[in-house]
């Protein structure tokens, strides 16, 4: 089953990436090719050690959560992978925590479309597009191909970008995460939002104004923008949880590290031609700067926007829209879960089960944030007087890592005959 959050995952179920080998594949092209390789390339923030990759089902499981059919497989050092054997499933290359081996720093949550040859900020653009083919062209106005392993050729317009979307996400998700007090979901959430958001806002440049993918003030400009779309999203998804926190003046501050990358790299040398390795253009003593930078970001951003992580401390509880009713139900009904507070994502999948006869019924979630609802809709339509069960499990948990209080278990019987259209039983209008 396809966990979906109705703001950040629209597109999940239309997604129509093919899946592929990243070695092997062109960076034009994402279909899968005639004899697929096992997935392969390099994880690059750095290069990033360590990390933790794997072909995330675009169709079934949890999304940016490792599911128990999904293939994957550690960097080594030098941040190279290849996952054990190929996916037969959709799905994209999704890395998660690991070392920058430049910085030191934790590396940010990266993505690629399956057929990338690499993993990084620019292929995380991409991947999260709203249109991720424009994307891929815009990028590639930057003198490289989107998918470039940038630890060894990239330009230094390209190496800005890329720099500057890492630090700027680096900096508001630690900044969010004031004492190390969120669950790893949440952060890797609040990761995945920040850099859609960046996505969304950089595909507004007009290929024609590139130049403003690179140029410092027009890039913070952007970069200003999308996290603070990105922390109200967060405010919006997470309720009283980060309350108190000021959206623009976390966006201010998480951006102040791009100057860095600046320096770093030197404005007059910014350009789309003469390709470059990133460990020539920043050095260690330069890495130490930046990973300096980053930190001073994050101290003041929390500081200046008075973040405050509120934790739920107490269990959270839930009804569902059949709670009272149990017979004559709608065979095209979805059913419905509302908790008191918000919760952990990643925790959703395994917990939230529909079953006829004590088979699993397969189907889709959606996630309505601001009133805390998670749906389920079956893929096909009910059988005719039939039993479902409904469950809710103990073990599904709130965005601070509290366990729901009680299991929720409500039993229904459709209907004989199928009354598509009308509103039957289906017990919606609880909610």
């Amino acid at each position: 089953m396809k966990l979906c959050n109705s703001r950040m995952l629209s597109m999940a179920f239309a997604a129509t990436l093919t899946a592929g080998a990243l070695t092997g594949c062109s960076g034009d092209n994402n279909s899968t090719p005639a004899a697929a390789a096992s997935p392969s390339g390099k994880v690059v923030q750095g290069p990033v050690s360590a990390a933790f990759v794997f072909a995330d089902s675009l169709t079934t499981g949890t999304r940016y959560v490792k599911d128990p059919n999904e293939i994957a497989t550690f960097t080594l050092s030098d941040g190279s992978f290849k996952l054990p054997s190929t996916p037969t499933y959709t799905y994209v290359i999704v890395s998660q925590k690991g070392t920058d081996t430049l910085t030191g720093r934790q590396a940010i949550q990266l993505i690629a479309p399956a057929g990338a040859r690499n993993v990084s900020a620019l292929t995380t653009l991409v991947a999260l597009a709203p249109d991720p083919a424009a994307m891929k062209t815009k990028l590639e106005l930057l003198g490289i191909k989107y998918d470039d392993d940038i630890s060894k050729t990239v330009t230094t317009a390209a190496l800005m970008l890329a720099k500057s979307v890492e630090n700027t996400i680096d900096s508001m998700s630690n900044a969010l995460n004031k004492g190390g007090r969120l669950p790893s979901g949440v952060f890797i959430d609040i990761q995945n939002r920040a850099a859609m958001a960046i996505a969304a806002q950089l595909a507004t440049v007009p290929n024609a104004n590139v130049a403003d993918l690179y140029t410092p003030t027009a890039l913070k400009l952007s970069l200003t923008t999308a996290v603070t779309t990105a922390v109200t999203s967060i405010q919006t998804g997470y309720g009283t949880m980060f309350s108190g926190t000021t959206p623009a003046t976390v966006a201010a501050n998480a951006v102040k590290s791009v100057d860095d990358v600046v320096t770093t790299i030197g404005l007059s040398n910014i350009n789309t031609t003469g390709a470059t390795a990133e460990g020539t253009v920043i050095t260690t003593a330069k890495a130490d700067i930046l990973a300096n930078a980053i930190q001073a970001a994050i101290t003041t951003a929390t500081s200046k926007a008075a973040v405050v992580v509120t934790a739920y401390a107490t269990a959270p509880t839930v009804t569902t829209n059949f709670d009272g009713i149990s017979t004559d139900v709608n065979r095209d009904t979805t059913f419905k879960a509302h908790f008191s507070q918000p919760i952990d994502l990643s925790t959703i999948a395994a917990n939230i089960t529909l079953t006829a006869g004590g088979a699993a019924v397969s189907g889709a979630f959606a996630i309505d944030e601001v009133n805390f609802i998670v749906t389920f809709t079956p893929s096909a339509q009910l059988a005719a007087s039939t039993s479902y069960t409904f469950k809710v499990n103990t073990d599904l948990k709130n965005v601070s890592g509290v366990a729901l209080a009680t299991a929720k278990t409500v039993t229904v019987t459709t209907i004989a005959v199928s009354t598509t259209g009308s509103t039957g039983s289906m017990g919606s209008t609880n909610f």
